[in-house]
């Protein structure tokens, strides 16, 4: 589907962090598309 497209190939040793960087692009990459902007600052900001 969708969601397993992704902008990047992520290699991130700690599984957890992976996990949480895969969620993140998937959101970016949803927000592009669907909303037409970006969800960068809710990475920090939340």
């Amino acid at each position: 589907g969708f969601l397993s497209i992704g902008p990047k190939v992520l290699a991130e040793t700690d599984q957890a962090k992976m996990r949480m960087d895969i969620i993140d692009e998937q959101l970016d990459t949803m927000g592009r598309a669907f909303l037409g902007l970006t969800l960068g600052c809710a990475r920090c900001h939340d």
